[in-house]
């Protein structure tokens, strides 16, 4: 496990679960990772996700991954984390683009809480992009 960086570690662990086809991929719970694949659940990147409680005060996250076509391609095309803990980055809402055209997605830390690109140009908050997902 990633002891820095959680966010890097469950996108990892999604990756490799869609590489592979599983039908879930279990990662560490968190307060962050919970609202961040809540966000992308909302959007219809994933199925669903299920909390585990694997030992008292241990939790994880089953995340039912989402597959389309005769070939099961995978629904999340691009995951990257952008905010690393050695290199953060911010934007402000007017600063923040559209990934590929508005199909994608970018998540943000903000003081409204875990948002999306385009809710934060409604709310007109800027913060710490998180990751982006396509």
């Amino acid at each position: 496990m990633s002891q820095n960086h959680l966010l890097s570690d469950t996108i990892a662990r999604i990756k490799n679960a869609q590489l592979v086809k599983k039908s879930y991929a279990i990662v560490y719970f968190s307060k962050l990772i919970h609202m961040v694949l809540n966000l992308l659940n909302k959007a219809g990147y994933i199925d669903s996700i299920e909390k585990i409680e694997q030992r008292k005060g241990v939790s994880m996250i089953k995340v039912y991954l989402k597959y389309e076509g005769k070939n099961d391609t995978p629904v999340i095309k691009e995951f990257n984390v952008v905010s690393k803990p050695g290199k953060r980055i911010f934007k402000s809402y007017k600063e923040i683009n559209k990934l590929y055209g508005g199909l994608g997605m970018v998540i943000l830390s903000t003081s409204k809480g875990i948002i999306t690109d385009s809710d934060a140009k409604d709310i007109k908050a800027g913060g710490e992009v998180l990751c982006n997902i396509f």
